[in-house]
């Protein structure tokens, strides 16, 4: 098979996924390129995303539990900061997302109602570490418990619906991509990765899209194994 009728994808992610068609074969190539583009620039940064979302939620009520449930100021004050750093993350996560990777009026709302429960929940826990520093320790730990813990899970639950919700358009996206693959061997083409980040790599891995093509660190090696 000669190089003029092999594809080559060429993948950089140095903050978001870069994705290049280089092909002489130009059967599909545009559809091909649209519907890889869907996939690793929208639907898994979505899901990097809502994983990266949950983690630091997820940190920030350990943090906050923590900080009520430890005798040791030092500890205590190690859990609070934190927890106070975690703000910024999951605000910065949400925006970005309401900005750029909102897919669907479903997807909006969960972007709606977990900014919205975020906020609630914030407020609680501070209230809570305001009756923490009164001295109030029992009280605090009962607004834990009743509240704020509630509201917590709720968050988590949603979030995870989320993911659900990406989880189903990505595979959607998947299969397009796959049924594209197809049409492309069948005019003698082939598709493989060069150039892909250690991040890209790891997308790649979780999508088990790296069971489907060969990966090489470069360009120029890929162009050698094809010939």
């Amino acid at each position: 098979m000669s190089i003029s009728t092999k594809l080559i994808i060429l993948i950089a992610l140095p903050l978001a996924v870069l994705i290049a068609l280089v092909i002489a074969n130009r059967v599909q190539t545009t559809w091909l390129e649209r519907e890889t583009r869907l996939l690793a620039e929208d639907e898994i940064e979505s899901l990097a995303t809502i994983g990266r979302f949950s983690r630091t939620f997820g940190a920030r009520r350990i943090s906050l539990r923590d900080c009520i449930l430890s005798e040791d100021p030092g500890e205590c004050a190690k859990a609070r900061d934190a927890f106070e750093m975690g703000k910024d993350v999951l605000d910065g996560l949400l925006r970005g997302y309401k900005k750029k990777l909102i897919a669907s009026e479903e997807d909006a709302r969960y972007v709606r109602e977990i900014g919205d429960l975020s906020s609630q929940w914030g407020a609680g826990a501070e209230e809570m570490l305001k009756t923490l520093d009164a001295g109030n320790r029992q009280q605090a730990a009962e607004m834990l418990i009743k509240d704020i813990g509630p509201l917590g899970s709720r968050i988590q639950s949603l979030a995870d619906e989320w993911t659900d919700l990406n989880v189903e358009v990505g595979s959607r996206a998947g299969a397009k991509l796959l049924a594209a693959m197809e049409r492309v061997k069948e005019h003698g083409s082939e598709v493989v990765v060069a150039g892909a980040s250690a991040k890209a790599r790891e997308l790649l891995h979780m999508t088990a899209l790296d069971t489907l093509w060969a990966l090489y660190n470069t360009r120029k090696e890929a162009m050698a194994a094809l010939t």
